[in-house]
């Protein structure tokens, strides 16, 4: 099965070298990239330049005009640009388990989504992290929470996991799904415009299309850096309206977005 990664991203190149080095190292390597660029600087772009022509799969770079937090926006672009019939999003901030994808596809099967969790690090680990380009972690590292997310054994993760009934745990820097149910539901809604739940209501149409979640637990295990100073301090007005989006999803049971792939 052919598989997309959609890398979400805006001007943060040091953090998205590390993901895309930890990509490089996955034990079953995606089908290709895609970088979904919501308005990065050229430093972004000279960084895809230099790592394309040495990455071990095709380096895709999907980028749209900066106008504020628009990430509903570059996902659904970066949907319509992939060939893979299975997605697998995660964020320019994360370093990938080298078995991440792997973990992905081996709980993926038709009419479900998959739900991963991440291992947060503090604002002191990510520095080091990201003087040292560190790739590799334990569950006895300093300066990370959710230890438990550290452990890959995918045995146990058989046993373990769960089926998701709600949007409430899900988050798009460690998900995955067809392709095929993405464009049903007509993508991310992107009336979400700056930070906040355009994921969660995503997953409130899927859930009612009838796709299903698989909540992984003990694989595709996920390292999220330290956003520092981020859009979600700069943009919170916006958290309101979008969960009054997620809302209206829940209530009329929505399976379409008018503001979506399809205008």
């Amino acid at each position: 099965m052919k598989t997309s990664l959609i890398v979400s991203t805006y001007n943060r190149p040091e953090t998205l070298r590390l993901t895309l080095n930890s990509i490089a190292l996955q034990s079953r390597l995606p089908d290709e990239v895609i970088i979904a660029d919501d308005g990065s600087t050229q430093t972004t772009q000279l960084l895809i330049d230099q790592m394309k022509s040495q990455y071990p799969v095709p380096l895709v770079h999907v980028w749209q005009e900066d106008q504020g937090f628009r990430l509903a926006a570059i996902r659904n672009k970066a949907i319509v640009k992939a060939t893979g019939q299975y997605l697998i999003f995660t964020d320019g901030d994360i370093i990938l388990h080298k078995d991440f994808i792997q973990s992905h596809l081996t709980f993926a099967q038709p009419k479900h989504f998959c739900q991963g969790h991440r291992v947060l690090l503090n604002a002191q680990k990510t520095k080091t992290v990201i003087e040292d380009e560190q790739l590799n972690f334990s569950f006895f590292e300093s300066g990370i929470s959710n230890r438990l997310y550290t452990i890959h054994h995918l045995a146990l993760a058989r046993l373990l996991s769960t089926t998701i009934h709600n949007e409430r745990s899900v988050k798009g820097c460690n998900f995955s799904c067809f392709k095929a149910d993405a464009i049903q539901i007509n993508g991310f809604n992107e009336s979400f415009v700056g930070w906040g739940k355009e994921d969660a209501e995503f997953i409130v149409r899927l859930i009612n299309s009838g796709v299903t979640g698989i909540d992984i637990k003990f694989a595709a295990v996920a390292y999220h850096l330290d956003h520092g100073e981020n859009y979600k301090q700069k943009t919170k007005s916006a958290l309101p309206d979008n969960l009054s989006f997620v809302e209206l999803a829940k209530i009329k049971k929505l399976t379409w977005c008018e503001d979506g792939i399809e205008k």
